[in-house]
């Protein structure tokens, strides 16, 4: 992963439906990504075979030591391109640690890409926080912000 940390990103199995589903109610993750919200274990179920069957896009989680599920992101690498757009949350417990930071970064090193890409809508304050800690740029701004973040 080429950061030392308590933390680690791996792709989420079914294995993981249980803490997924701790994570991602509709009213805890909200409508930026609500496509990615869980309410029942069948749907978490539902949600992490739908990425399974995916071939360019993956669903990772930030783990805790224990094992235990804190963050989901969404990957969808473009290989041709050597970038990946994410999505993601944090659950809610777990927001203002630098979880959220600390994710894409160890993500970045597990994709092995040149840039991550992130969609962030013009209300979305705490998503525009965490990208201006990881000091990305701008490459557009309308009610979607475009950031890059090429890491460091």
């Amino acid at each position: 992963m080429g950061r030392r940390t308590e933390m680690f990103v791996r792709e989420i199995g079914l294995s993981d439906r249980v803490g997924y589903l701790r994570i991602s109610r509709l009213e805890d993750i909200g409508d930026y990504v609500s496509f990615m919200a869980a309410d029942s274990l069948q749907e978490a179920t539902e949600r992490i075979e739908h990425y399974q069957r995916m071939h360019n896009t993956k669903l990772y989680g930030l783990f805790s030591k224990s094992n235990r599920l804190i963050g989901v992101m969404d990957a969808v690498h473009y290989p041709g391109d050597n970038y990946a757009t994410v999505s993601y949350f944090i659950g809610k417990r777990y927001r203002g640690n630098g979880y959220a930071e600390l994710a894409i970064k160890i993500l970045f090193d597990t994709l092995d890409v040149d840039e991550l890409h992130f969609e962030v809508h013009e209300l979305n304050s705490a998503s525009h926080r965490v990208q201006q800690k990881l000091h990305s740029r701008v490459l557009n701004y309308n009610k979607y912000c475009t950031y890059v973040y090429p890491g460091f």
